[in-house]
């Protein structure tokens, strides 16, 4: 997995790699010659092990442990890289030698039933900016909240005012694999609707109740979702709705007993569109309104306002040009 990202100042590259290997006896080490004092966990390399296990503690895993062994593969890894100026995506070294090759060569026993490897390199970078790239790519996340995994070895090499990080990862053959804990709060980003109902339908089978939608409109509408562990209410949730399909949801809701609790509009192809989120009412009193004008949105806060509502949600959106607001009011 490669993640690539370009500023005025800064160009960084994160590489994630993981396989399964084959049962066999370990090799001597070959082609791996390397600072036997650089093994051990020295500055920047703490940060970023404790970070680890940071992130690890925090999906309810154990903490993984340094070893020289795994060491030496980064250790060789991040000098290579130097040597050439970048960091390998695909993980292939300029000896030509993949993951499980080098691993064995470097003397990581070949019958671990699982390895693998990150690495990242940039400019004027910090541990944090390395595990920032990391904690937000699935590949590399994947890697490091894998249970199984739960031998690292940490290495990063400076070239002038760049660093080469590299992380290797493998199984003890005699270690379970337990299962991370849910995570509170996931987000996804960018979706199509296709997409984004297939992350949705997938979501609330797992126990995840959406509570954010965010919408970039256009002809191509994308859509970013943040979604919580749900606890136990009943909800809906609704999106790519026009005008007149948005008050039919929002009518046959309302007679279920449900409360609007978001509204979002957008614009495609030069008419509203409309994503929503309800729960099932409390028992408050609520009001809420949509494609209505700035001036009317004024005068309905006002008026409401007169009869004790409080505003508790307001959106703006534009659609030809013109400015439209959503807005739920609560007593």
């Amino acid at each position: 997995m490669r993640i690539q990202t370009i500023t005025a100042a800064l160009a960084i590259v994160a590489g994630a790699g993981l396989l399964a290997v084959p049962t066999a006896s370990a090799a001597p080490y070959t082609n791996c010659d390397v600072d036997q004092a650089a093994l051990a966990l020295r500055g920047e390399e703490s940060t970023v092990f404790d970070q680890i296990n940071r992130m690890r503690a925090d999906a309810g895993l154990k903490a993984v442990t340094h070893s020289d062994v795994m060491a030496r593969p980064a250790e060789w890894a991040s000098n290579d890289s130097a040597a050439r100026g970048v960091s390998p995506a695909d993980h292939v070294d300029t000896l030509g030698r993949d993951i499980k090759t080098r691993f064995g060569q470097c003397g990581v026993p070949t019958n671990a039933p699982k390895i693998a490897e990150i690495n990242f390199y940039g400019t004027g970078v910090e541990p944090a900016d390395a595990m920032r790239f990391w904690a937000n790519s699935p590949g590399h996340r994947a890697i490091i909240l894998d249970g199984a995994l739960n031998k690292v070895g940490v290495s990063v090499i400076y070239q002038g005012d760049r660093r080469h990080w590299t992380v290797t990862f493998a199984a003890d053959t005699a270690a379970p694999a337990p299962t991370p804990a849910p995570a509170a709060t996931v987000t996804r980003s960018n979706l199509t609707g296709a997409a984004h109902q297939t992350e949705f339908d997938s979501l609330v089978a797992q126990g995840y109740r959406i509570s954010d939608i965010q919408v970039t409109g256009g002809n191509d509408p994308r859509y970013s979702s943040t979604w919580v562990r749900n606890d136990g209410r009943a909800w809906q949730a609704r999106h790519g709705l026009d005008s007149a399909a948005y008050q039919r949801e929002f009518d046959t809701l309302l007679a279920q007993g449900y409360r609007l609790t978001l509204v979002r509009g957008y614009e495609v192809n030069g008419t509203s569109r409309f994503v929503g989120i309800w729960e099932r009412n409390d028992g408050r009193a609520w009001q809420a309104r949509h494609d209505i004008t700035v001036a009317a949105f004024d005068a309905t806060a006002a008026q409401l306002s007169g009869q004790g509502y409080r505003l508790v949600h307001e959106h703006r959106y534009t659609v030809q040009g013109k400015t439209f607001v959503a807005a739920i009011w609560n007593k």
